[in-house]
């Protein structure tokens, strides 16, 4: 087992849930969080990261797994960007579009006005 996924694994056995959000890893709840772990976070950050989005690569539905894929195309072809880079910005974008949505649902739960 690597010291990524030893680490994942321990996260969730201490009931902590770990995003990612532009890039960075996001854990809650912080009261969970100990000093070690955030250590840990950091000197495998990289690892932490791609191990979370492979992850959720694996568990995206078709469609959105072909936007994704559309997307690292576009920007490899039209681009210029390497396959890493690609899927870096691709992350960022569905990353972003997801925040946005979440921050649009809490700001509208008024009963369906807006």
């Amino acid at each position: 087992m690597s010291a990524t996924t030893a680490l994942l694994d321990e996260m969730a056995r201490l009931g902590i849930s770990v995003r990612v959000q532009d890039g960075d890893v996001r854990m809650r709840p912080s009261e969970k969080v100990t000093a070690d772990v955030v250590a840990r976070v950091r000197q495998h950050k990289a690892e932490v990261v791609r191990a979370i989005r492979l992850d959720r690569l694996a568990a995206l539905d078709d469609n959105h797994r072909d936007a994704w894929e559309e997307r690292v195309a576009i920007c490899t072809v039209d681009g210029g960007l390497s396959e890493e880079e690609a899927q870096e910005v691709a992350w960022r974008e569905m990353e972003c579009s997801e925040y946005d949505k979440k921050s649009e649902n809490r700001l509208h739960t008024d009963g369906g006005k807006r």
